[in-house]
């Protein structure tokens, strides 16, 4: 089941990075784009229900693993440069992201 976690968390990680919203949070293109589109769930660039539900999951996390989830599935760049960002070495941010995606596949079996 963690493949799975981790395809759903490279979707949502896919979806932050062109989509424009996570965690509630909207970048800073949302505000200079506001009048363009839609707005509400009648067609607007809402979050497709199966990568909110993890969305909600990563907001819940503590801040120790969401940190790592965000520098690895949502920011780009090479490893050393995310992990950069966290304040670790590339080998400890993998370790950390392993025990967060086994947080997240906890929670998500426990979902179902």
């Amino acid at each position: 089941m963690i493949d799975w976690t981790r395809v759903r968390l490279s979707q949502w990680g896919y979806w932050c990075r062109h989509g424009g919203v996570y965690l509630g949070l909207p970048r800073a293109a949302a505000f200079t784009h506001a009048n363009e589109g839609a707005r509400g769930t009648d067609g607007g660039r809402d979050m497709p229900d199966d990568l909110a539900e993890l969305d909600r999951i990563v907001a819940q996390m503590p801040h120790l693993h969401r940190q790592p989830i965000m520098a690895y599935y949502v920011r780009e760049g090479p490893l050393w440069f995310r992990a950069l960002s966290v304040g670790c070495s590339p080998r400890t941010l993998c370790r950390r992201v392993q025990v967060a995606e086994q947080w997240i596949d906890r929670r998500l079996a426990a979902l179902d």
